[in-house]
């Protein structure tokens, strides 16, 4: 009879909800304790079940994160508001475009609606879908979400990295100084879809770039038919570090996380000086020993090698270096000798040419250079071999800058002397003669040049003799030394440098 009573109220409109209660709570009051508790549990389930007279739907709103990456599955957070602050315990979604389920939607126990999403295989551009949640029983609206699906792009590494330092005005011919620059040169990128239109590049003094649609580049436009870019606002001794995106219709396609090289740091030498970027060396010297495909870009695109110039499992540079980009010369007084160049045949100064402390004379009769160890025309000149010559005065007679008569009278240990007198300044240590391993690397010519192209700059590019025929040992004065390997010049003398890049 109890039962029966109760199943005829749950029937009956929500207003004798009340009635039932006091039905429950007085009406059997002669009834066991059991049947009170009996009676209550229904009523609590009725209420459970039956929305309030005056409560309303919620109201769906937004959707979070409005954009992911193509390709990529990605996890959406349906927004909604409730009048009385009811939880949504179930959703759904409809009419997908561009994208499909690949999570079902849910509700957790706070109310936190969730739906995992796909964009359609290689598509980047608009994608949408509706979505309603349920709280307290009643269904919200249903809602459009429109979002974006990025394009993206993917980055297969640097080719080439040049960076030289300023190169001085060289003397005799009227050439004005070189600014310092930077070139850069990496592989075409992929995007999911279009095709690319221009790359950006992205510049700071600082590492960690981070790279997004709206990011604003360093420069933009560079040409993907050469993707190479030429920074000529750098200045000599300075540390940069560069990325690089394609643009796909005027739209950033950010590159993926593949890679951890798509930041490169590049130090642009000081002045005369040239960058050996490790990277690059490492990538060069594996390419020629045809392990192009083993190449492991994650750490310094180092190779497999067991054999000489490695450390018995990899072929590494170790770091970067700065070289110089000439060839060590004599560093000629321009002034000093009757206020003209100190520059003649007269095989020995001493006794004959007058000029001041320190000047430096280089005679084309014999190819040696001299410097005075003292003021006047006595027997003062004194070349790098002689034994009581100082660290100061080596510094003073050879110099790395371009268009000098080269150093070519001098035997290994005057010439390590002579490096090690001479310093670059931001930069720690002193010069040093380069190790085998090291030369092999640096002097490794550009492999897009023919053999014509090298033999060419080999035997030199001016017509003029430095010497005389007695003293010219078939050397030529050459005003710049060309490029080896693309972003290197030809060098004597490197700066003992360890840093990693």
């Amino acid at each position: 009879m109890q039962t029966s009573n109760s199943v005829m109220i749950k029937t009956t409109a929500p207003i004798f909800l009340f009635l039932l209660v006091n039905l429950i709570l007085f009406s059997f009051a002669g009834c066991g304790k059991g049947g009170v508790v009996y009676h209550r549990i229904v009523a609590k389930k009725i209420a459970a079940a039956t929305p309030a007279p005056n409560d309303s739907a919620p109201v769906t709103s937004t959707i979070t994160p409005g954009s992911f990456d193509a390709n990529s599955p990605q996890t959406i957070t349906l927004s909604y508001t409730d009048t009385e602050s009811h939880l949504a315990t179930a959703c759904a979604v409809s009419n997908l475009t561009n994208i499909t389920e690949s999570t079902a939607c849910f509700c957790n126990g706070s109310g936190v609606c969730t739906v995992g999403i796909t964009g359609t295989l290689d598509y980047a551009g608009s994608a949408s879908f509706n979505y309603t949640v349920t709280a307290n029983g009643l269904i919200s609206n249903s809602s459009s979400a429109t979002l974006t699906i990025d394009n993206i792009s993917t980055f297969y590494g640097w080719t080439n990295v040049k960076a030289l330092g300023t190169k001085s005005a060289i003397a005799l011919t009227g050439a004005a100084a070189v600014p310092a620059y930077v070139e850069l040169k990496f592989s075409a990128m992929d995007v999911v879809s279009g095709l690319v239109g221009t790359y950006n590049v992205y510049r700071d003094t600082s590492p960690n770039i981070v790279v997004t649609k709206s990011t604003t580049p360093y420069a933009e436009g560079v040409d993907p038919a050469t993707t190479t870019y030429t920074d000529s606002t750098v200045t000599s001794g300075t540390t940069y570090y560069y990325r690089v995106a394609p643009v796909v219709n005027g739209i950033v396609a950010v590159p993926d996380d593949i890679y951890s090289d798509q930041e490169i740091k590049v130090i642009v030498a000081p002045p005369n000086m040239a960058l050996v970027h490790r990277w690059i060396a490492n990538r060069e010297m594996c390419m020629l020993m045809g392990k192009m495909a083993q190449i492991d870009r994650d750490n310094y695109y180092r190779c497999p090698h067991a054999g000489p110039g490695g450390d018995g499992t990899y072929f590494d540079m170790g770091g970067p270096l700065l070289v110089d980009a000439f060839k060590l010369g004599c560093n000629y007084s321009e002034t000093a000798c009757a206020g003209s160049y100190c520059l003649g045949t007269i095989a020995t100064p001493s006794g004959v040419v007058a000029a001041a402390e320190n000047s430096v004379y280089y005679s084309r009769a014999n190819g040696r250079c001299f410097i005075n160890n003292s003021s006047g025309t006595g027997n003062s000149w004194i070349t790098d071999a002689t034994s009581t010559i100082t660290s100061a005065q080596r510094a003073l007679m050879a110099s790395n800058k371009p268009g000098l008569p080269p150093l070519v009278v001098i035997d290994q240990e005057d010439s390590n002397s002579t490096c090690a007198s001479m310093s670059e300044s931001g930069f720690a240590g002193n010069k040093r003669l380069l190790s085998r391993k090291e030369w092999v690397v640096a002097a490794a010519w550009d492999e897009q040049l023919s053999d014509a192209e090298i033999s060419s700059i080999e035997d030199g590019i001016a017509a003029t003799d430095c010497n005389t025929d007695s003293g010219s040992m078939g050397l030529h004065m050459i005003t710049m030394l060309c490029p080896l390997s693309k972003r290197r010049y030809q060098e004597h003398l490197v700066v003992d440098l360890i840093f990693e890049v």
